[in-house]
C-alpha cells in the first residue's frame, strides 16, 4: 500500500483534531508510522513526517496520559532532529518542540534531567535567532518558563554558575535598538 502524501497526512491529522475522536486520532498515528516505512532516513521528508507524528503522540498522551505515547513522541522528536544539522530551517523548531515534551515528561515525572536537557535546548533554539526575529520572544518565553520551573523546583541550588545566569542576562538584557534616535 502507498503511504498518504505529507499533505494528506497533515489534512487528516487536523481533520482528526477537530473531532476529538480517540479512534482518528489512533487511526492518524498508525498512518504515520506506515509512512515512515516509505520515507528512508535519506528522504527529506523524514523529519517533517517524525515531526508531526511526534506531535500526534505528545497529543494522545495529553488526552489519555500514557507514558509511552510521550517516551515515543520524544524518541521521534530527537530523530527529527537529528536529520536537521546546523543551518537547516527547520531545526529551531525541532528544538523547541523536543525542548517542551521533554519539559512534558518533567512536568509528569519529576526527572531533573528532562527539565535541564529542555533548558539546554530551549536555550539553542534562542541562539538560532538573533534580536528581532519573530520568533525570538517566544523562545524567551519558553525559556524563561523552563528557568522559573528549575528554581521553583530545586530554589537558587538549581541555578549553576554559567549557563543559567547567560540565559537570564540574556532575557532582562534592555532592547536599545528599540529606542528611537533623539
Amino acid at each position: 500500500m502507498v503511504p498518504l502524501s505529507l499533505n494528506q497526512l497533515a489534512d487528516r491529522a487536523e481533520w482528526c483534531l477537530q473531532r476529538d475522536e480517540p479512534g482518528a486520532l489512533d487511526e492518524v498515528i498508525s498512518l504515520h508510522y506506515d509512512a515512515l516505512g516509505f520515507y528512508n532516513t535519506g528522504n527529506t521528508s523524514r523529519g517533517k513526517l517524525l515531526s508531526n507524528l511526534s506531535a500526534m503522540l505528545e497529543i494522545r498522551f495529553e488526552r489519555r496520559g500514557k507514558d509511552k505515547d510521550l517516551d515515543q513522541a520524544i524518541a521521534h522528536q530527537m530523530e527529527a532532529l537529528a536529520l536537521r544539522p546546523v543551518g537547516d530551517t527547520d531545526r529551531s523548531k525541532s528544538l523547541n518542540n523536543l525542548a517542551n515534551q521533554l519539559s512534558s515528561r518533567f512536568e509528569h515525572r519529576g526527572n531533573d534531567e528532562d527539565l535541564d536537557q529542555a533548558i539546554a535546548l530551549h536555550g539553542e533554539a534562542l541562539a538560532l535567532h538573533p534580536v528581532g526575529h519573530t520568533d525570538r520572544s517566544l523562545l524567551l518565553n519558553n525559556l524563561a518558563d523552563q528557568l522559573s520551573s528549575r528554581f521553583r523546583h530545586r530554589g537558587s541550588a538549581g541555578f549553576a554558575p554559567g549557563r543559567s545566569h547567560t540565559s537570564v542576562r540574556v532575557i532582562t538584557q534592555p532592547r536599545w535598538s528599540t529606542l528611537l534616535p533623539l
